[in-house]
């Protein structure tokens, strides 16, 4: 029997308009999408560097949108107006993104502290420079893979043992001793770093 050699959509055409695009990209036309892309990548990337200061991210942003809007096509209501819908998208992930930074940025705090106190909080704790953030998230990296997903869950994001026992698929006591293992060995790994910051003060 022959291949059929016939394409399951008809091709799209870069001259077609953004609605009927999206029409065919709902019957799962991945052809059409991609003129869109094409159509929109450049500015939707333009658009976030200058929100953001940093191409790669932008870039990073505008990938992440594209996948985001493909998998809503069908939240799209026509009104020849997709490109707002598409940076609107963009535009809410950004902020979704900076307050993500933010919090973590003020949690590595927090576990700088927590570590460095042994899990005592100073109450005249003053928040610590960008440098020691730095330094505590590349010894997070640093980690284990299952201590640091303990250690984000419980430290950064602020689970109980229960709910990250159940993330991880692990019983409750196991939860809690990979955070208290994974503290021991952050605190080796900046040691040295703590050490040198007090000498140099």
């Amino acid at each position: 029997m022959a291949a059929n050699v016939y394409p399951l959509f008809p091709p799209a055409h870069e001259d077609e308009p953004d609605d009927a695009l999206m029409r065919r990209v709902r019957t799962g036309d991945t052809d059409a999408f991609a003129v869109l892309v094409d159509r929109h990548k450049d500015g939707l990337v333009s658009y976030l560097t200058m929100l953001t200061g940093n191409r790669v991210s932008a870039e990073d942003l505008a990938q992440e949108a594209f996948v985001r809007a493909f998998t809503k096509c069908h939240q799209y209501v026509e009104s020849g107006r997709f490109a707002a819908w598409l940076y609107r998208i963009a535009t809410n992930q950004l902020r979704s993104e900076a307050r993500r930074r933010k919090r973590w940025l003020e949690r590595v705090d927090r576990v700088r502290v927590w570590i460095s106190t042994g899990g005592e909080r100073a109450p005249d704790a003053d928040l610590q420079g960008s440098e020691e953030q730095v330094a505590v998230q590349r010894a997070l990296q640093r980690l284990p893979e299952d201590y640091k997903a303990a250690i984000v869950l419980r430290e950064i994001e602020g689970w109980s043992y229960a709910e990250i026992a159940s993330t991880l698929d692990i019983p409750e006591a196991t939860a809690r001793s990979r955070v208290h293992r994974g503290k021991a060995l952050l605190r080796t790994h900046l040691e040295g770093f703590w050490t040198e910051g007090d000498h140099a003060r």
